[in-house]
């Protein structure tokens, strides 16, 4: 399915209407007319202005744009003619277009917010593993519904079959397996449901719990970007944030039982850009920062960046793997549950960390404005804080203060 939408001249993209039978009205050839009058403010008989178009926003959207299966069909295809409150766009990889604008005289420039593509929708393919797009995307689509909630990841397995390309090791049940300890980190940013197959086994969940894709809803990784930043920005000299796993994760073959150690190895790559005397990858160097941007003049004389000959203009902060070839997506033959060994805790849930916010995002589970799921303080049992933890509830009277929660260690920070 990848390589269809990627492939194609480009695709119509029915946003219009409560469900597939609306059709594409005012098209012709037995269609519905549409009925459409452009917004014209007249100023005086010579000067008329049409009012700017209006965004595909959480305000106004339709039935398409809470759909599962309907996104990845959007952000594979490079070139998209989009049927939206009885108008007609078109968008690609550069621009926007739309049919009440009048395209602009030479050398007359439009503001680029009026031909950028909305960037939910933008993918562009690179060769290393992006894992801030790849935490961008998941969280888009897992706020859509499915009819069956055991089409979770096939409706998403075309845009992983993509990031594949990059991701060394592909992935296990949504998780990129190079970055398995900082997949896990995901969080409900409003209260999801677990996924459930009424159709198979509704007591038998086919996700994993450990994953996102075993749960239904808005979901998001952790905001700490410094965790899995890759590219230097051009102005900070502060590496990102150093850590290492705690455990070995094992996954299971469902048809022998053998055992399979999962990759995870973003560590080792972060640790050879930090020592000076590890050799680099094949392909890296390590060089001096381009000119600096901004208001920075300067840098440390021992800062430096990375380089890869086959990107030589993208400077990283430190050296990844990129894959020769294209990786073929992991067959079905792994079992959903985690093998490994840690150590664990007791702690105590002790009030909130902030009062509730009073801001909302829009659910599409709850098809409404709901609030932020509460961030929760960790004590031990002298009392002393320990942390915090995200809740899966935004109402304060469903915490129950004082309660013991069993947590286990992933990975540790330097």
């Amino acid at each position: 399915m990848a390589s269809i939408y990627a492939n194609a001249y480009f695709t119509i993209i029915a946003a219009d209407g409560g469900d597939a039978n609306h059709g594409l009205q005012g098209t012709g050839f037995g269609s519905c007319p549409r009925s459409y009058t452009p917004d014209v403010l007249k100023f005086s008989p010579e000067c008329s202005m049409v009012k700017a178009p209006e965004y595909e926003s959480q305000f106004n959207r339709r039935e398409w744009h809470k759909r599962g299966w309907t996104y990845q069909e959007r952000i594979l295809s490079d070139r998209n003619m989009v049927f939206f409150r009885s108008t007609i766009f078109w968008e690609c990889c550069q621009s926007i277009w739309f049919e009440e604008l009048a395209g602009e005289p030479d050398g007359v420039t439009t503001k680029a917010s009026l031909r950028q593509r909305d960037g939910q929708y933008s993918y562009q393919h690179t060769r290393w593993p992006d894992f801030l797009f790849y935490s961008r995307v998941f969280s888009l689509y897992n706020n859509r519904l499915l009819t069956y909630q055991s089409n979770a990841l096939a409706a998403f397995s075309a845009t992983l079959r993509v990031m594949c390309r990059s991701f060394k090791g592909g992935f296990f049940y949504g998780i990129p397996e190079i970055f398995f300890d900082l997949g896990l980190l995901w969080r409900p940013n409003t209260p999801v449901l677990r996924r459930t197959s009424a159709e198979i086994d509704k007591e038998y969940p086919m996700f994993p719990s450990w994953s996102w894709i075993g749960w239904e809803g808005n979901v998001i990784i952790t905001n700490l970007s410094r965790l899995y930043q890759l590219l230097w920005d051009g102005r900070t000299t502060d590496l990102p944030i150093e850590i290492s796993p705690a455990v070995v994760w094992y996954k299971t073959n469902k048809q022998n039982g053998k055992r399979a150690s999962i990759d995870n190895s973003y560590h080792t790559f972060q640790r050879v850009g930090a020592d000076l005397s590890k050799p680099l990858l094949q392909g890296w160097s390590r060089e001096r920062p381009s000119k600096p941007r901004g208001y920075f003049a300067d840098f440390p004389d021992d800062f430096t960046v990375f380089r890869h000959v086959e990107i030589p203009d993208i400077e990283f902060f430190t050296p990844v793997p990129l894959p020769a070839e294209p990786l073929l997506p992991s067959p079905d033959i792994w079992d959903k549950y985690l093998t490994f060994r840690t150590k664990k805790c007791s702690l105590h849930i002790s009030g909130l960390v902030r009062p509730p916010l009073e801001r909302m995002v829009y659910s599409n589970l709850s098809d409404d404005f709901v609030p932020f799921c509460l961030l929760l303080n960790l004590t031990d049992g002298s009392g002393l804080w320990a942390g915090m933890i995200c809740s899966n509830t935004s109402d304060p009277k469903d915490i129950l203060s004082d309660q013991e929660g069993e947590f286990i260690i992933i990975l540790l920070n330097y």
